[in-house]
This record gives structure tokens, C-alpha cells and sequence, in this order.
């Protein structure tokens, strides 16, 4: 049986430009990524997110932006921006399926009520929501990265503060302190151009 390769060994040759290098300290962190995503998809997410997929996807981003990302020149720097990766991957496919579910409902709840009311929104007053959803976006995408997941989590997809500070990788109290941040941005920006 073949000796383990050292995985400082591995990122050396990876830094030099070997992908078969960066292809096996991926490999090698595969069981570090499986324990952390673990801990993450908890619950209904268990039912929707396939850790496997998470992992996956997370890997091959890392091989995608290792070259123009990867600042670092030792293990545990690889093992903390890996697992950055890993949880933005994690945090996209909430959204997508928290996206999902919520567009399924919207939608069965809006045949509901058009066909108890009998009618439909005017064209002006859709247009005045596609507006004012416009602007709350672009209002959005101003905030930094953090603020911006946190206010997404927590007022767009409905979660629990708790959930919200789970998919973050932060306490209950941090992520509070992110959405309240965020929130006070958005009013901000949002004063100065109203909605």
C-alpha cells in the first residue's frame, strides 16, 4: 500500500501549477468538507440538499478560482478558504431551494386567491410590485456580502434567526447584529430613494 502524500506537498505542486496536485488535496479534504456540511444541513434541509452535492460543487469552484482566489501558501489556509467555499456553495443551494419552495407556493397560493377573487392584479399594480421588488434588489446588492445574506436569510426566505446564524457560521447574536446592520442600510438607502 502506497505511503499518504504530505497535503503541504500537495498545495507546493498545486501552487506550481499541477491540477493532479490540487485534484488530490481536494480528495484528501473530502472527509473534513463531509463533517462540516454535516453539522449545516440539519432538519428540512436534510430532505432537500444533498451533502454529496455541496461538496461536489464546492470542489469544483475551488479548481475553477484556485488560481485567481488561493492567496495562501499553507494547508490551513487552504482548509479555511475550502471551506469558505464550501459554505457559500452550502448558502446558494438553500437559497435556490428556499427560492423554489417559496415561487411553488406563491404560485399555488396566487391561483387560490385568483380564482376565489375572481380576478387578477392590473397591470399597473404588478408593475408597481416588479418596482418596488427592483428597487429593494439593487438596494440589496449595495450592502456588503455579509449584511446581505443575513437580510435575505432572515426577511426574504423567513427563517429563524437561529437558522439564519447556522448557514452564516455565526452565533445567534452576530447574525442578529448582521440583520439589524443590514436592515438599517436598506432603510437608508431606500430613504434616499423610496420605494
Amino acid at each position: 500500500m502506497s505511503e499518504p502524500i504530505d497535503p503541504q506537498l500537495l498545495l507546493d505542486a498545486a501552487l506550481g501549477g499541477n491540477r493532479t496536485a490540487l485534484g488530490q488535496l481536494l480528495d484528501h479534504f473530502r472527509s473534513q468538507l463531509r463533517e462540516t456540511i454535516d453539522v449545516q444541513v440539519r432538519g428540512p434541509l436534510q430532505r432537500r440538499i444533498d451533502e454529496s452535492d455541496v461538496i461536489q460543487q464546492a470542489c469544483v469552484r475551488a479548481v475553477e478560482v484556485f488560481d485567481q482566489q488561493f492567496r495562501g501558501t499553507t494547508t490551513e489556509e487552504f482548509w479555511r478558504w475550502l471551506e469558505r467555499i464550501q459554505q457559500h456553495t452550502f448558502i446558494d443551494l438553500a437559497r435556490t431551494h428556499q427560492a423554489q419552495r417559496r415561487d411553488a407556493r406563491q404560485h399555488n397560493s396566487d391561483v387560490v386567491a385568483d380564482e376565489f377573487a375572481g380576478k387578477v392584479s392590473s397591470p399597473s399594480q404588478k408593475a408597481m410590485r416588479t418596482e418596488k421588488q427592483q428597487k429593494l434588489e439593487a438596494a440589496l446588492l449595495q450592502l456588503p456580502e455579509s449584511q446581505q445574506a443575513a437580510v435575505r436569510l432572515r426577511h426574504l426566505e423567513e427563517r429563524k434567526i437561529e437558522e439564519v446564524a447556522q448557514l452564516l457560521g455565526k452565533s445567534p447574536a452576530a447574525a442578529a447584529q448582521l440583520i439589524y446592520r443590514g436592515v438599517a442600510a436598506l432603510k437608508t438607502l431606500l430613504d434616499t430613494d423610496p420605494l
